[in-house]
């Protein structure tokens, strides 16, 4: 019986070995586990924590964004509104300029059509002189003739004489004119 219960303490001793072990084992697997899911729930939590600041970074980039596009829009209005005005200047300009040439071009040509119009108003006026210098002189010759037929047809020479001095007198007349 002795050895029966030395047997039997050895069986106990050594299941509470067991017992023992198998606690310590689990007691440390246990602990383990606890490390593992508090590494996991601070990895999670960083996760978290670098999703909310890329979320507002992305929010803020946005912002900006939107506030670069008015301020690139604004200034393309400026810069746009300012190249029509200079286009708009330099098209005044040039405008100016052409009816400033065109005006002298066109004055330079109404003097030629004034000189070619003097020339012409110069050869009327002379031509003019001659007529009626011709017209005088043809008036004295017909009286002169009509002076010579009253004279050979002896008739009365009154009215002849009147009509030579007339005529005499358009001549002279026409011949300052002419001067």
């Amino acid at each position: 019986a002795a050895q029966h219960a030395a047997a039997s303490q050895h069986a106990a001793a050594t299941a509470a070995a067991a017992s023992e072990h198998a606690a310590t084992t689990a007691a440390a697997a246990s602990y383990k586990s606890a490390s593992v899911i508090a590494a996991l729930a601070a990895e999670l939590e960083q996760s978290e924590r670098r999703i909310g600041n890329l979320a507002a970074e992305l929010k803020r980039t946005e912002a900006e964004a939107a506030s670069s596009a008015v301020a690139a829009a604004a200034e393309a209005d400026r810069v746009s509104s300012r190249m029509l005005e200079e286009q708009a200047a330099a098209s005044a300009l040039a405008t100016a300029e052409c009816m400033a040439q065109e005006r002298v071009l066109r004055s330079v040509q109404l003097d030629e059509v004034r000189l070619k119009l003097g020339a012409v108003k110069e050869v009327l006026d002379v031509n003019s002189d001659n007529l009626k210098r011709s017209h005088a002189a043809n008036r004295l010759s017909l009286a002169v003739f009509s002076l010579g037929a009253a004279a050979a047809a002896g008739a009365p020479l009154t009215q002849e004489i009147a009509q030579v001095a007339a005529a005499a007198a358009a001549e002279v007349a026409a011949a300052a004119a002419a001067e």
